[in-house]
């Protein structure tokens, strides 16, 4: 399985630090994500044994992840939608708020790939519409 991320955030809360994608302590879950979590702040004091590699409000996605499996969604306030990608076992997860403000696309290629964007001029040049 071969997996692509690309990214373009354009109000980071965390500028110098929060270039994605964004990753655990060892790098194996792997998130890139468009939005802004507001209890960013609340959630770090949960996992006070995680290393957060940056300030950026969306690295506890992947934190939250580890320590709480995909039921962590639920926990995140704001206005978001990411994937994360679980390199352990090639697993994925795509989310979103659930008011749907930051929206989320999904297409398929093909050649059978999976293709997500929070915009949808980014499929369709790839997928199969």
């Amino acid at each position: 399985m071969v997996i692509f991320t690309w990214h373009i955030n354009v109000l980071p809360i965390d500028p110098a630090s929060g270039d994605q994608p964004l990753f655990n302590e060892d790098k194996k879950i792997v998130v890139t994500v468009n939005g802004e979590i507001y209890n960013h702040e609340k959630l770090r004091k949960l996992m006070p044994n995680h290393k957060f590699r940056t300030g950026s409000d969306c690295d506890v996605i992947a934190h939250l992840y580890e320590e709480y499996g995909e039921n962590f969604v639920d926990m995140l306030d704001g206005v978001f939608s990411f994937v994360l990608l679980d390199t352990r076992d090639n697993s994925f997860l795509a989310a979103r708020d659930a008011i749907g403000i930051t929206p989320l696309y999904i297409g398929w290629g093909l050649d059978g790939s999976v293709w997500i964007s929070s915009e949808l001029k980014g499929l369709v040049m790839i997928v199969n519409i």
